[in-house]
């Protein structure tokens, strides 16, 4: 009983983060079974079925076409070419394939994250997994992030370019740990390979990737450290954005949104998109309780960095500036501050690496200016937070926190609710023997708030989802009819 007890408190840590992170993520992973595909995965399966196929020569078409017409995201567009789940095997491939991009998001981000605390020397593991079980519970704590985690098209062209730039960068800060110089130049060059990967996709994740491989430059020249491989990965990796920036389509897509503004325009556009969402996860989440815990736990586990450049003014200003590049695109392309909820969703991932950073660079600070912190203080932060947190739960219930939302859909069956009568609806899609389809729905399900998204179907036949669905199950027209009683037969 004894050794039982002693090996529960050696790993209380490894434990703990199980905890955290099986609360946050695995509702998430879980709800992936009951994707739909939607809008924009439809039509990329329509595109490949017309070129005859997956093959290589096929991708690349697909991938030139859409470069010269509509965008320039050739890796994204390469990925979702290339997997297209539901071209290849129907709606059980989007599944597969959003089952296991989660498990990549959790295994990349964390490792960024473990990544960065490793430079504190002498800190055990355990510690470091609660710390970034703490950080990925924060990513998934935002909002539901639906479009980026469940939706086929938004996870090829979004998650797993942003993912690639995830693994450019930890590359890079194990670059600064490697003793060898082949192994510091390996790890450089593999930075720069994945991120130019990472900066074929939106133009949110070049902006962001491309800042964080100049700070490394700009770093590598205050150490005069191998400044060159890092300057070469950079402007490899910036070459890799210019592609993408430079595209035709990029200039035929914004002739047809009509948004030609000025660039001090669009900065102040990026100002008001990241301050919006900033105001949102500050006003509308649990995001600033699970920051002061991460604060806390620094001052327990982690050993001072001492590093001149490692300081809250300076870190704070970079982190800022690194949301500003990564939304600057997007409200320049679209003219206007607004950014749409995969935007937001991949914003609020980069917001909360960046609240990360700061507040452990704050509390390194505090700890290198031995500010100590007392178990007297440590019980006034605590009382104040519950009472906070008490008056925050009327404004925004507990039960309202994006991965509590998960949970509850899926133990309620609201969420199998949902997915089989939408399943239900392309199924008789598919099955109909008319070239005109039109299958009712009821409108409580058409109306219903879900964590998934629908395949966006409508009333009417000349809707772009719906004239998509038709040509993927070779039908004239196809629609829904919202039905007001509850049954829809």
């Amino acid at each position: 009983m004894k050794a039982g007890t002693k090996a529960l408190r050696d790993n209380l840590g490894y434990v703990v983060s199980v905890f955290i992170l099986g609360i946050s993520w695995i509702p998430y992973l879980v709800s992936t079974f009951y994707v739909l595909p939607c809008s924009d995965d439809f039509g990329m399966a329509n595109s490949m079925i017309a070129l005859g196929g997956h093959s290589v020569k096929n991708v690349f078409q697909n991938v030139k076409q859409v470069y010269f017409n509509w965008l320039g995201t050739y890796s994204g567009k390469a990925f979702s070419s290339f997997f297209d789940p539901l071209g290849r095997v129907g709606v059980q491939g989007n599944r597969v394939f959003l089952f296991f991009l989660s498990i990549l998001f959790v295994l990349l981000t964390g490792t960024l994250f473990f990544a960065f605390f490793s430079f504190h020397e002498g800190i055990k593991k355990q510690y470091i997994c609660l710390l970034v079980s703490v950080c990925l519970a924060m990513c998934f704590n935002c909002r539901v992030l639906t479009q980026i985690l469940f939706w086929f098209t938004g996870g090829a062209e979004y998650t797993l370019p942003a993912l690639s730039g995830f693994g450019g960068i930890i590359c890079l800060l194990l670059s600064f740990r490697a003793v060898r110089k082949r192994r510091k130049l390996c790890m450089i060059s593999l930075g720069a390979v994945l991120g130019v990967i990472a900066c074929g996709g939106n133009l949110q994740v070049s902006g962001f990737v491309c800042y964080v491989f100049l700070i490394f430059l700009c770093y590598s020249v205050w150490k005069k450290r191998n400044q060159w491989a890092y300057a070469i990965a950079f402007v490899i990796t910036f070459s890799g954005a210019l592609l993408n920036a430079a595209a035709p389509g990029n200039y035929v897509r914004k002739s047809v949104i009509e948004s030609d503004i000025s660039m001090f325009r669009a900065m102040f556009y990026a100002m008001l998109a990241v301050l919006e969402e900033i105001k949102y996860i500050f006003s509308s989440s649990y995001i600033p309780w699970m920051l002061l815990a991460l604060m806390i736990l620094n001052f327990f586990f982690l050993p001072v960095i001492y590093e001149k450049l490692y300081h809250p003014v300076l870190i704070g200003a970079t982190v800022i500036s690194a949301w500003l590049v990564s939304v600057f695109p997007v409200c320049y392309g679209y003219g206007s501050s607004l950014l749409m909820d995969r935007g937001k969703e991949l914003l609020d991932v980069f917001i909360v690496i960046g609240l990360c950073l700061q507040v452990n660079c704050i509390t390194n600070w505090m700890k290198k200016k031995h500010v100590s912190l007392r178990k007297e203080s440590l019980l006034t932060i605590t009382l104040l937070a519950l009472i906070n947190i008490g008056y925050q739960q009327a404004q925004m219930p507990v039960s309202q926190m994006p991965g509590l939302i998960c949970l509850f859909q899926l133990a309620s069956g609201d969420l199998k609710e949902y997915h089989d009568e939408w399943e239900n609806v392309l199924k008789q899609i598919e099955e109909s023997r008319d070239t005109i389809v039109e299958v009712p729905i009821r409108k409580s399900i058409y109306e219903i708030k879900s964590i998934v998204r629908s395949p966006g179907m409508t009333d009417e036949f000349e809707d772009w989802h719906n004239m998509a669905i038709a040509s993927f199950y070779g039908k004239e027209k196809v629609r829904v009819i919202i039905r007001e009683n509850e049954e829809s037969e």
